[in-house]
């Protein structure tokens, strides 16, 4: 494993273990889902490591994935403190038009890499995402 990899997955085991702590808070999810971004302020309810984190606003669970086929989670922020819990600033879905599944696929599977800087968390197949 590459020096370069290794920080990069501590760094995001650092992410998951303050997400981890943020169970029960309010924090604001900002995101991309379907191309558009979203700025939501939800109450942290689960943390699925590496793939995805579920919120709850006053009646409406959600999960949303950290890096899926068409939304994806671009930061976490306290909600009192402005603390950043969870950032990803690569995150890109500038598909152009008539990409296929496969390289969608392959796309997705790249952000995750250039994320956790490792393969371990690739997805064979959208079913899995």
């Amino acid at each position: 494993m590459k020096t370069e990899d290794k920080k990069i997955q501590e760094i995001v085991e650092r992410e998951m273990e303050n997400l981890l702590r943020y169970i029960g808070k309010k924090v604001i999810v900002h995101g991309i889902h379907d191309g558009k971004k979203f700025e939501e302020v939800r109450t942290l309810v689960d943390v699925h490591s590496y793939i995805y984190i579920a919120t709850l606003d006053e009646t409406v669970r959600r999960r949303i994935q950290f890096i899926g086929p068409n939304s994806g989670v671009m930061k976490i922020v306290d909600k009192e403190t402005g603390d950043i819990l969870y950032e990803n600033a690569t995150l890109n879905y500038n598909y152009p038009k008539g990409i296929s599944s496969e390289e969608k696929l392959a796309h997705i599977n790249n952000l995750r890499e250039q994320k956790y800087g490792t393969d371990k968390y690739n997805a064979t197949n959208f079913h899995i995402l």
